[in-house]
């Protein structure tokens, strides 16, 4: 037993201590990633980032994760979900799903993700899949899962141009086609419901609001930039950050949910070309900006509340989450942070050291857990932000979490699309690290290239491809992900 706690000892102190050679090739392999998104901006220049049983349980219900960070405010907070220490429970890898899955949602015994042809369904138990829908191919954006016409539906986006654009509804019993919602251009937002209406942007800045009995559109409202980020709804509010076409300028816009009337808007970070997406609780809508200040706003009046610093810039395809009264955000370069709600004050931060590209945080329990870009699924101590668990380094991304009572789900960056979910290791061992008290040595010139690439993405190709009049390429790409061809209707 004590020659088993030796050797557990010293596995842990070879992942947290490596040798030379193991921090040069890390060092490469962070290299290549931030490479790839840059390429991915590149590439979008020239062409334009699941079971079924009959007692499914509603999106609602107690333990389910109905939309991106579980809730219309993207909360990131599970009611219900499975302790640390975790192993693998299952792994997913879709066939024919190039160009990867969306953040997944679980209904019940299933998993859904929409890949860029089809959305799929995995049985929650098993990892095996049960159907899938075809869709009209476009952005993998996140699905929405919702009650219509008495029964559980999956909402999803679909069409990568003009001509296809488009919401369905598809009812998850039979797979029926229940309605489908016109949009004027594609969407990378996916969908948000609160209430009796689901709410999608599109990439030229058209924010709409869909009844879910009839699929109809309740109101379209037009914003001064382009939304890619999933959009938040609040006490009769939906919020939006846009990024202009015309000039790297990002705004945090809010609407009234009932009739799209402008209530305010906001730009807090003069020159900022890039943001996380928001996240709503408590009165304040949270939001991370490429000046690598953290902000507040006042959800009824846009006016900011306060602002941190962090150490680096934020990913558009993430979004801060809540603990009990604070706010829980994570920069690109793996830096998470704990600030008071009130006053923003920092209470803890940790430094992971490694790319934070298409993961949020998200509170389970008394745990933090958060996917980085060496394929690592890491838990930290919500109270004091020490890590208490670690999943081994794998091949491709951990990217959007997704929560239920036993089980967490997580996409997988990589060529295809690929769902990992882990369950509580009842042999496992938890860990206490205090966060390192000095950085890599390559962070500072990974936090560098990684902002390059993504302003690059958010400023460069937007501003390209309105000219000619098509939507900006997704900045949310895992570095492991291309853009599809002919994702924006090009020929």
């Amino acid at each position: 037993m004590i020659a088993r706690a030796h050797r557990r000892r010293n596995d842990h102190l070879s992942r947290t201590h490596p040798s030379h050679a193991q921090l040069r090739r890390k060092r490469l392999r962070a290299l290549s990633a931030i490479a790839a998104l840059a390429l991915s901006a590149i590439a979008a220049l020239a062409l334009s980032g699941l079971g079924l049983s009959s007692g499914i349980a509603l999106a609602q219900a107690p333990g389910g994760w109905s939309q991106f960070q579980g809730d219309a405010g993207h909360s990131g907070a599970a009611e219900a979900g499975p302790a640390p220490p975790y192993r693998q429970a299952w792994a997913f890898e879709a066939a024919q799903a190039e160009g990867g899955l969306s953040a997944p949602v679980i209904a019940g015994e299933l998993v859904l993700a929409v890949g860029r042809e089809a959305v799929f369904a995995v049985d929650a138990r098993t990892g095996e899949e049960v159907w899938r829908v075809a869709r009209v191919p476009g952005p993998p954006a996140p699905p929405a899962v919702a009650e219509v016409g008495g029964a559980p539906a999956v909402l999803f986006t679909e069409g990568g141009g003009d001509a296809g654009a488009a919401v369905r509804a598809v009812a998850l019993a039979d797979r029926r086609d229940l309605w489908e919602a016109r949009l004027e251009a594609s969407s990378r937002t996916g969908v948000t419901v609160e209430g009796d209406r689901a709410y999608v942007g599109d990439v030229r800045g058209g924010v709409y609001a869909i009844a879910l009995a009839s699929g109809a559109v309740g109101w379209r409202v037009e914003t001064e930039g382009s939304a890619t980020s999933p959009l938040a709804v609040s006490d009769g509010a939906v919020y939006a950050v846009t990024r202009g076409r015309s000039a790297p300028a990002v705004s945090v816009v809010a609407l009234e949910a009932s009739s799209g009337e402008r209530l305010w808007s906001a730009s807090p970070a003069p020159g900022a070309a890039v943001a996380s997406g928001p996240a709503v609780g408590d009165g304040r809508v949270v939001v991370g900006f490429a000046d690598r200040v953290v902000r507040a706003l006042d959800a009824g009046s846009g006016s900011e509340l306060w602002e941190e610093r962090a150490n680096g810039i934020f990913s558009p395809a993430v979004a801060a989450a809540f603990a009990d009264d604070d706010v829980l955000v994570a920069d690109i370069a793996g830096q998470v942070y704990r600030l008071d709600g009130a006053t923003g004050a920092r209470e803890w931060d940790h430094a992971l050291n490694d790319l934070v590209v298409r993961s949020s945080p998200v509170v389970v329990g008394g745990a933090v857990l958060l996917g980085l870009n060496d394929g690592r699924l890491v838990a930290l101590d919500a109270a004091q932000g020490d890590l208490v668990w670690e999943s081994d380094p794998a091949p491709g991304l951990v990217g959007a979490l997704a929560v239920a009572p036993g089980l967490v789900v997580a996409v997988k960056g990589g060529d295809g699309g690929r769902l990992a979910a882990y369950e509580h290791d009842p042999e496992g061992t938890l860990v206490r690290v205090p966060s390192p008290t000095t950085l890599d040595p390559g962070r500072q010139l990974l936090l560098a290239l990684a902002s390059v690439a993504l302003v690059a993405a958010a400023v460069v190709v937007p501003g390209r491809l309105a000219a000619r009049r098509m939507g900006p390429a997704s900045a949310a790409l895992s570095p492991e992900e291309a853009a599809p061809a002919s994702e924006e209707g090009a020929p």
